[in-house]
């Protein structure tokens, strides 16, 4: 989206992007939570790309007080809200679900029409 300037580059700046699986950046109230999460890691908002991924900088030393994780938040996380791997693992276990539920059915389904035909 935008580029990164000359200063930010020649100074000791690092950059990240924070993610939102399900789009939490349209509502202006987690947008406020992640930004001060952020802030308080010493991660400034550079832009907002959409309601999906938010371009954070901060100068490098302040890299040294992420051993502390004020306010128990990894400055170096790049999701907010639910992790890819959390939402994978509740789509596949949903879909998993559904399908042994329908495989159950069939099974009672088939059960019940050769009791009957008896």
């Amino acid at each position: 989206m935008t580029s990164y300037t000359s200063e930010e580059l020649d100074s000791d700046w690092e950059f990240k992007i924070l993610r939102s699986i399900r789009g939490d950046f349209r509502r202006p109230d987690l947008l406020e939570q992640a930004l001060n999460e952020e802030a308080a890691n010493g991660w400034v908002m550079l832009e907002k790309f959409d309601d999906y991924r938010i371009r954070f900088k901060r100068l490098r030393k302040d890299h040294s007080n992420h051993l502390e994780w004020r306010g128990n938040i990894d400055p170096y996380r790049t999701y907010f809200g639910q992790s890819l791997k959390d939402y994978n693992t509740r789509v596949i276990t949903m879909v998993l679900g559904v399908t042994g539920l329908v495989f159950i059915i069939m099974i009672a389904v088939i059960w019940l029409a050769t009791v009957a035909a008896w």
